[in-house]
């Protein structure tokens, strides 16, 4: 089962809320993470025009630690959707909308993962 949670992009206490925050809530995990569409602004492999083209054309793949250097080198994420594949299977996903809202999918046993997520709200 997948829980879904839902966040700003920016909150009145702490202001922006990052890629590198949201994923700073999901635990370690040996799965491969696919980014299947972005629009921010940052530093991406190969630089941003190019990583962008990459990503529509057939989507990059990342381990875990190499998802958490990307995102720590993004200063804003104003569209992405990002997947984590075990087996072939989706198992869960990152979205952002436009800039004003993330979407976080995770296994029901990542109910930590959810408890600092909904901590990010505030």
């Amino acid at each position: 089962m997948i829980i879904e949670v839902e966040l700003p992009t920016r909150t009145r206490a702490t202001g922006p809320v990052h890629l590198s925050d949201v994923l700073a809530a999901i635990p370690e995990n040996r799965w491969t993470w696919v980014v299947l569409d972005f629009d921010g602004v940052g530093v991406a492999p190969g630089g941003m025009p190019e990583f962008g083209d990459r990503v529509r054309a057939e989507g990059v793949p990342f381990t875990w630690e190499e998802l958490l250097r990307f995102a720590d080198g993004q200063e804003q994420t104003i569209d992405c959707l990002i997947v984590a594949e075990r087996a072939g299977e989706r198992v869960a996903e990152v979205e952002a909308f436009d800039g004003g809202a993330w979407l976080v999918r995770v296994p029901d046993e990542w109910e930590r993962a959810v408890e600092l997520l909904d901590g990010l709200r505030d």
